[in-house]
């Protein structure tokens, strides 16, 4: 879980890091432990990233969920959304 979670917070700060490359961030934040974490990955790399209390299921909605886009191997959008981690792909709507 641990691993998992981390792999989604660096994902989010290289993300960041590609928006706003002159700014950076000067304080490091614990997270805490009662989140459950979900990652859908293609040949690339992480497509979507789903952030939810523990205890929410994937067919319900509470999932906060980041979708990466690529191009090659570059990351050329990334967006956000809310709803069921088992509509990531279909319902969800990023923005």
């Amino acid at each position: 879980m641990v691993a998992v979670f981390s792999v989604a917070i660096a994902v989010c700060a290289v993300a960041y890091a590609v928006e706003y490359p002159y700014q950076r961030a000067d304080k490091t934040t614990s997270v805490p432990n009662f989140y459950q974490t979900k990652i859908d990955y293609n040949a690339t790399g992480p497509i979507y990233i789903g952030i939810a209390d523990a205890g929410v299921s994937n067919a319900s909605d509470g999932w906060f969920i980041t979708n990466i886009t690529y191009t090659g191997t570059n990351v050329t959008a990334i967006k956000h959304g809310t709803g069921a981690w088992d509509n990531r792909n279909t319902t969800v709507t990023y923005r």
